[in-house]
């Protein structure tokens, strides 16, 4: 007891190797793969940020730590941000919908000091939540992503494997989604979308009709009365080939509609070049009806197609781009048969899925 009593407290001796580094850094999530993500769970009780609901902010919880016990001489680092990581992420897609949180939407302090005697401290990256709202409103559904990492301590050394956060902060749960980037131009069907289709020279129809219009549809829409064979119109969109990407259309068939055939196809070859659009293997999304009696069909060509045409490929609108260059072709026909005041098109829309 007297030799214990002489001896050096345990708290005021150094335990190990003093080196400085994040905490946050040292998350093992998926191997890694989410970084630091935020919302951290589901819990609330351990959630990683707060969110100033009147000051429009989020304020993620960070923190400058020393890994040794024991009495602490004072010490600053820098804090920094790194790029060349984000980008090393992004371009290897380590994380899926991935991009660079705007600089110009959030605020770091460049220097932390940690006082004698202390282990650490904590400290916030603050994001100006409405500006990035504002600003960035394409941003909605992505990852947000940013590095910060510890440089140049004034004593100690970094534990360069645990200096460097990455922060993803998952947007949907902050910010409205995106915009539907609609790549069918003239896709609202309204009377100027005319010239941006290319069109057999018989077709029969009102463009920017509203005297009536398909469930959920806006403006005007295309009425197309022509019965005839074949009638077949069509439009050119960019793309990146191999994404993928989804097909929505408002269409009202009405009642009474007989022996007659209603389809869109995707397509990368122009339909100038491959002749008749006719062949059922080829729909993606489509019906024949036959017989008289008809109920109204009223809704996206997605889910109404289901009762009609039993082959058509995309029953939920998704398709694989298989160029860079594709078509949208849509094409009715009731030689034999009708569809009575016409069918009714709104609100062609494609756009990444």
């Amino acid at each position: 007891m007297f030799i214990t009593s002489c001896e050096e407290a345990d708290l005021d001796k150094d335990w190990g190797l003093a080196k400085i580094y994040m905490p946050q850094a040292s998350l093992d999530v998926n191997g890694n793969a989410d970084g630091y993500p935020v919302p951290l769970d589901g819990d609330p009780m351990h959630q990683n940020y707060v969110l100033d609901t009147l000051a429009k902010t989020i304020n993620v919880h960070l923190g400058v730590y020393c890994s040794a016990m024991g009495n602490k001489s004072p010490f600053s680092v820098d804090v920094i941000t790194r790029s060349d990581t984000v980008n090393q992420l992004i371009a290897g897609e380590v994380i899926k919908g991935a991009v660079h949180l705007p600089e110009d939407v959030y605020n770091l302090p460049t220097n932390i000091t940690v006082p004698a005697g202390q282990q650490g401290v904590e400290f916030n990256l603050e994001i100006d939540l409405q500006k990035l709202i504002d600003n960035y409103p394409e941003l909605g559904g992505a990852k947000l992503v940013l590095a910060v990492a510890l440089d140049n301590p004034s004593n100690y050394e970094l534990n360069n494997e645990l200096s460097t956060t990455v922060i993803v902060i998952d947007a949907r749960e902050f910010m409205p989604a995106p915009p539907i980037e609609n790549l069918v131009a003239g896709g609202a069907m309204e009377t100027d979308d005319e010239q941006l289709w290319m069109w057999a020279d018989d077709l029969e129809g009102e463009w920017g009709f509203t005297g009536d219009l398909p469930n959920g549809g806006a403006g005007g829409c295309l009425k197309w009365t022509n019965q005839a064979a074949n009638i077949t119109i069509y439009s050119e969109f960019q793309v990146e080939a191999g994404q993928e990407y989804k097909l929505s259309a408002l269409c009202k068939i009405p009642e009474g509609t007989f022996k007659t055939w209603f389809d869109f196809f995707i397509s990368d070859i122009n339909p100038e070049e491959s002749g008749d659009w006719g062949g059922d293997a080829n729909s993606f999304a489509g019906m024949w009806i036959g017989g008289e009696g008809t109920p109204t069909l009223d809704g996206n060509i997605i889910d109404i197609a289901s009762r009609g045409r039993g082959n058509s490929t995309g029953s939920n609108g998704v398709f694989t781009a298989t160029g860079s260059t594709m078509y949208i072709i849509i094409k009715a026909g009731a030689p034999n048969g009708s569809y009575g005041t016409g069918i009714l098109i709104d609100e062609v829309v494609v756009a990444k899925y």
